[in-house]
């Protein structure tokens, strides 16, 4: 997909840059049922204040990690959290798909999986204070945003309605529709937004990327999917982490870089569970 300018509805992680995004949970066949909090973590430096009088030889201060709430990250999850936003930011081998185990900063090739064959769809209607299923919350930057990461804070469960399939589940991250030249084709193609969805699917232990036209309306091109008025279609693979359950949720991270973001040419997703990353690297579509 040819894309100008993209933000991402998320709240994240800050990496340094301004950063428009949140993490959308969504339950693929029922509902979540419980308390799911995004993190925002930013990084904190421990500076030493001088004494009138001679003391002992200071000892350096730890660097901390403070999440949402006050929460702070200690080491080792610092070291892990420093880890993997390097790992994030590296430079991708080639296109394909790769995994790395911290502290291991390389990543390694692995093999690729299919993207599941079906839409994960944009949000829409009223917006209740119960995340998942559609319903996604957004912070509002100026200017754009080509690189977020989302994450949970905290998360409590109090059950799970899935009719009968447990641990049924997706996370997504968003960009904004933005203006795209792939609309060319569209009915209307100045009603024609693009937009694009990186994405932890765990019915299919699959991290991939999917690609939007909205009010496409036309027949979708060759290679596109329909859905409703609008095409859609899939990265061509996806890594392909273990299976993961709810409980897992609060060391699950979800990062997302568009095109040209630290120099790499094409479209990235980074799974994180723990201290193991999961990257598969895409053409923009």
């Amino acid at each position: 997909m040819t894309k100008t300018s993209k933000l991402f509805p998320f709240t994240c992680a800050l990496l340094g840059k301004v950063l428009n995004a949140s993490l959308s949970l969504a339950q693929d066949t029922g509902k979540l049922l419980g308390l799911a909090t995004l993190m925002l973590s930013v990084v904190l430096i421990g500076v030493g204040k001088a004494a009138a009088q001679p003391q002992p030889e200071p000892q350096p201060k730890p660097k901390v990690v403070v999440g949402g709430h006050g929460r702070v990250i200690g080491p080792p999850a610092q070291q892990r959290v420093a880890w993997r936003r390097a790992m994030a930011g590296a430079a991708r081998p080639k296109k394909g798909c790769f995994t790395a185990t911290y502290p291991d900063k390389t990543w390694h090739e692995a093999k690729c999986g299919t993207p599941p064959n079906r839409p994960y769809k944009p949000r829409g209607g009223i917006r209740p204070f119960s995340v998942g299923n559609g319903v996604d919350f957004s912070a509002q930057v100026t200017g754009n945003t080509s690189q977020a990461e989302g994450s949970f804070d905290s998360v409590a469960t109090s059950g799970e309605s899935d009719g009968g399939t447990a641990n049924s589940f997706s996370l997504q991250l968003n960009t904004n529709f933005f203006s795209t030249a792939t609309c060319a084709g569209a009915s209307v193609p100045a009603n024609c937004l693009g937009w694009e969805q990186f994405i932890y699917a765990s019915d299919f232990n699959a991290v991939f990327i999917q690609y939007w036209m909205i009010n496409y309306v036309n027949p979708c091109p060759g290679g596109w999917n329909t859905f409703g008025s609008d095409c859609w279609k899939n990265s061509t693979n996806s890594a392909t982490p273990p299976g993961q359950t709810v409980a897992a949720l609060g060391s699950m991270v979800v990062d997302g870089a568009v095109a040209g973001v630290n120099g790499n040419p094409d479209d990235a997703v980074t799974f994180t569970v723990g201290g193991v990353g999961f990257m598969m690297r895409s053409p923009s579509r």
